[in-house]
């Protein structure tokens, strides 16, 4: 079984549905005609369930043991194959920037030193704030020209 596929459109089934309810609820709601309604739907079933397929398919890909392949279908943990932790996913690294899920020495004969990953807080901010930045301009520019 080929589980990040099923759960990922397991995921984009549930989130076109519920988009369904939603758009076609509020149509019936505000009054709104079948046809402008329909093309709504289409247009955001097609980006929430991308993107509910795309989430679901990066979680089942987190719970995959990267040492063994073993694929888990529950919240990850400790590894029923080959007993690796899942859920914390220790890695160590040589200077070379060699992987390894031991400590010890690497193949290439240098120590091994615990994988900290860069931080990249920053540039998400920076990202947030040029998004802000963009919309900000957007509507700044379209009252504008109103």
């Amino acid at each position: 079984m080929d589980y990040p596929r099923v759960l990922a459109r397991r995921w984009a089934s549930w989130t076109v549905a519920v988009t369904a309810v939603v758009v076609y609820g509020g149509c019936a709601l505000l009054r709104y005609d079948l046809g402008s309604t329909t093309v709504s739907f289409l247009m955001f079933a097609g980006l929430f369930g991308g993107t509910a397929w795309f989430l679901g398919h990066e979680v089942s890909t987190y719970r995959r043991c990267p040492r063994c392949g073993l694929q888990q279908t529950g919240r990850p943990g400790e590894c029923a194959s080959c007993g690796y932790d899942v859920r914390a996913r220790p890695r160590w690294v040589c200077e070379e920037g060699h992987g390894a899920f031991e400590p010890g020495v690497c193949a290439c004969g240098r120590r091994l030193r615990p994988y900290e990953p860069p931080d990249v807080r920053g540039r998400v901010l920076r990202m947030v704030w040029a998004g802000v930045a963009l919309l900000v301009a957007l509507v700044v520019t379209g009252l504008l020209l109103r």
